[in-house]
């Protein structure tokens, strides 16, 4: 009895956009790191900063991975624009 197991592999632009994409939320998790580690939230982004520009410079394309922030960015201000608005939350801070 044969077993076949059929892998389906991604194309390497698109494993190379996901590492690029995650550094941006590694980057928002090392400043949550620090936050909780007692640094002020301007201590605890510069850090994270450190990190983050570390593996954008690591990128293959870093004009690439500088419009994927902006754009991540953008649907991230308009998802929480239209929550605040729904759910009548306003100024929040983790």
């Amino acid at each position: 009895m044969n077993l076949v197991i059929k892998m389906k592999i991604k194309p390497i632009d698109e494993i190379v956009e996901n590492y690029d994409v995650s550094a941006g939320l590694g980057t928002w998790k090392m400043m949550q790191h620090w936050k909780k580690k007692g640094f002020s939230e301007d201590d605890a982004v510069d850090k994270a900063l450190s990190y983050g520009i570390k593996r954008a410079i690591m990128s293959r394309n870093p004009q690439q991975i500088m419009a994927y922030f902006r754009d991540i960015a953008s649907c991230y201000e308009a998802l929480a624009n239209i929550l605040e608005k729904q759910l009548g939350i306003t100024n929040t801070k983790i």
